[in-house]
C-alpha cells in the first residue's frame, strides 16, 4: 500500500478520526470495526486493508502524533531546548485533546506507552547522558518518561484548564529543572 497516496491518506484521516470520535463518545470496549467504517463512509474491507484491528489504528494514530511532534522538537544543542520541547509537546497534545482522551481512556493505555516510552528514551538519553548526574541514567529516565506521561494524562483528563505553555512551563520546573541543575 502506498502511504503517501491521497486516497490512502485521506481513507486513514476519516478512520481515525472516526474511531478517536467514536472512543470519546462510547468507550473503547463498546466500538466495533463496523462502528467505525459506518462513522467513517469508509467500507468494511476497506479498514482491514488498512488496519488489523482497532489497536493497530490507535497505534498508527499515536505513531503519526510522535512523527509530528519529533519534528517540531529543536535539537538537543539549542539554548532553552528542554523548556521549548515540553511546551511544544503540550501544544501538540492540546491540539490534538480527541486523541489524547481517547488514548488514555482504552484498556491498552500501558501498551500503547511503550513506543511513547521508546521515543521519550531516545529523547531523554540525548538530553541527560551530557549531564554529570549522581543519579544512574535509567532511573532518571523513568523518573522523566513516568512524570511526563502522568501530568499530561491529569492535564487532557482534567479538561486542560491551564495553557499548555503555563503546563509545559510548570512540567519543566517539577520534573527537568531539578536533574538538569543538580550539578
Amino acid at each position: 500500500m502506498n502511504l503517501t497516496d491521497q486516497r490512502v491518506v485521506k481513507t486513514r484521516k476519516q478512520l481515525k478520526a472516526a474511531f478517536v470520535d467514536l472512543v470519546n463518545e462510547n468507550g473503547y470496549d463498546s466500538i466495533t470495526v463496523q462502528d467505525i467504517t459506518s462513522r467513517s463512509g469508509v467500507g468494511y474491507r476497506t479498514f482491514f486493508r488498512h488496519y488489523k484491528d482497532t489497536r493497530d489504528l490507535m497505534e498508527d494514530a499515536l505513531a503519526e502524533f510522535v512523527t509530528a511532534v519529533h519534528n517540531e522538537l529543536l535539537p538537543a544543542d539549542t539554548p532553552e531546548m528542554t523548556r521549548q520541547n515540553i511546551i511544544t509537546m503540550f501544544r501538540y497534545i492540546e491540539k490534538h485533546h480527541d486523541l489524547f482522551r481517547a488514548f488514555y481512556s482504552t484498556p491498552y493505555y500501558t501498551d500503547f506507552n511503550m513506543p511513547l516510552h521508546k521515543w521519550g528514551s531516545r529523547l531523554g538519553s540525548l538530553l541527560f547522558e551530557t549531564l554529570d548526574l549522581e543519579i544512574p541514567l535509567e532511573i532518571v529516565l523513568t523518573h522523566f518518561l513516568h512524570s511526563m506521561l502522568s501530568i499530561q494524562r491529569w492535564w487532557v483528563e482534567s479538561g486542560m484548564q491551564i495553557p499548555a505553555e503555563t503546563m509545559g512551563g510548570y512540567t519543566y520546573s517539577l520534573i527537568l529543572h531539578p536533574l538538569v541543575n543538580q550539578q
